[in-house]
Formats: structure tokens, sequence, C-alpha cells
């Protein structure tokens, strides 16, 4: 199952803590064997987080593929319009790629927002992310938010 990093990142903290905790050890070797460990696990856990090459600012679950020739993507004074597949491995768990995305996303400043359509659907500043899980691939578009609808 993959993970947001802040989630690997506070498990990888706590299991070494208990793993270096342990009898035995001087307390000065403990801090500098966890501040190695920690630091190298930090940069694991961010080296394997990748984005979306048509939205550079959504992360891309593992077992996802975008497809540059699915992709429909414009730039205009009101905001951007991004539509997009993703073909998904099998064996992927919709429930997996729902709670990805709902507890990355948030932290790069996108705010849920309810949508009878689907459970993934976000709002930031002035764009609209809808993301729809389906058992053969995902769809996700960007939207501008229109005045009437902030």
């Amino acid at each position: 199952m993959n993970m947001p990093v802040n989630m690997r990142i506070n498990t990888l903290t706590g299991c070494l803590l208990a793993a270096i905790g342990r009898k035995g050890s001087s307390g000065g070797a403990r801090a500098a064997l966890l501040v190695f460990l920690w630091i190298g696990c930090v940069g694991f856990a961010h080296a394997e987080t990748r984005y979306l090459s048509a939205a550079p600012d959504i992360p891309l679950f593992d077992g996802l593929a975008e497809s540059e020739q699915d992709a429909f993507n414009f730039d205009k004074a009101e905001g951007r319009i991004l539509s997009l597949e993703l073909s998904r491995s099998a064996g992927l768990r919709d429930d997996d790629i729902v709670m990805f995305y709902a507890d990355s996303l948030p932290n790069l400043g996108w705010m849920a927002m309810p949508d009878p359509k689907t459970k993934l659907a976000f709002y930031r500043e002035a764009e609209h992310l809808r993301i729809v899980v389906l058992p053969e691939r995902i769809e996700l578009t960007i939207t501008p938010i229109h005045k009437d609808e902030r």
C-alpha cells in the first residue's frame, strides 16, 4: 500500500525510536544512529513521490500511469482546464487510491468539497479538482471555479 509521505515518516520515526531505545546502547550512539537513520528514511520517503507530468502539483499514486495521448490541457485567463485518464495496475484497491488522495492533497493546499459524482473533489484558489475512481481507470479533471461558485 502506498502511504502519503507524512504517514511514512511518522511510521518510520516510531519504528526507529523503538529499535534504538533498547537496553545496552549508549545515549550518544543511539542519538547519532537515530539522526542518521531518520535522515536516510526521510530522503527515501520523499524520493518515492511521483507527480503527474500534465499537472506537476498533483501526486501520482503508485500503480497508476498517465497517458499523454488521453490528456487534454488548456490554459486560459480564468484558469487551466485539464482532463486526463490514468490507467491502473491490476490489484489496486479503490479504497487505497481514495485514501492516498484524500490524505495527500490537503497537504498540497487542496480543500475537500462535497461532490455527488465522486468521493474525491477538491478546490484550491480558483480551481476545482475532481478524481473519479473507476474499475479500469481513473478520470482526473481540473477546471476553473466560476465566480458564482466561490
